[in-house]
């Protein structure tokens, strides 16, 4: 039996791909609550804390910004065939070393080019059928899923 894509599944892949933001913003919540606590000077700590808080709340409203207002209820699916799949290494050289990074890509034809995690990159072959779901503000793609193993829901059209 195939899995239904429906609107919270979608919501947790969307989630899953959002997952280093949501750390950083953790990790900044954390270092304000432990500021406030551990430095002597509650002022300085006050200080120390609304700098952090506003620099992590400017990184992620400049994310959002980025990313668009996007209407999870107005995607839409497509039925595409994989056409290949690339690792890309990025390599940066800077006084501390060298950092190596891999971005995992499907493509599915006509520039529609997906970034992807390493598992669903092995687990891809070529010329199987996703289902590639699509922003329907800007015709983006933003996660696909295997036709052998989910189906759209009935909130979501499948456009041919």
């Amino acid at each position: 039996m195939k899995t239904v894509l429906t609107k919270e599944l979608l919501k947790k892949n969307l989630a899953k791909q959002n997952r280093t933001l949501m750390a950083l913003l953790a990790f900044a919540g954390l270092f304000c609550l432990a500021c406030l606590i551990l430095v002597p000077n509650k002022l300085v700590a006050l200080g120390i804390t609304a700098f952090v808080a506003l620099f992590a709340g400017g990184m992620y409203l400049k994310y959002q910004k980025m990313t668009g207002k996007r209407d999870l209820s107005r995607a839409y699916f497509r039925r595409l065939p994989l056409m290949g799949k690339n690792a890309v290494e990025r390599t940066d050289q800077d006084e501390d070393g060298t950092t190596t990074t891999v971005e995992f890509c499907l493509n599915f034809g006509e520039n529609r080019v997906l970034l992807t995690d390493k598992k669903a990159f092995a687990d891809a072959r070529e010329g199987e059928l996703y289902y590639v779901a699509f922003w329907a503000e800007d015709d983006s793609p933003f996660a696909c899923f295997s036709s052998d193993l989910y189906e759209p829901g009935p909130e979501f059209p499948v456009v041919g």
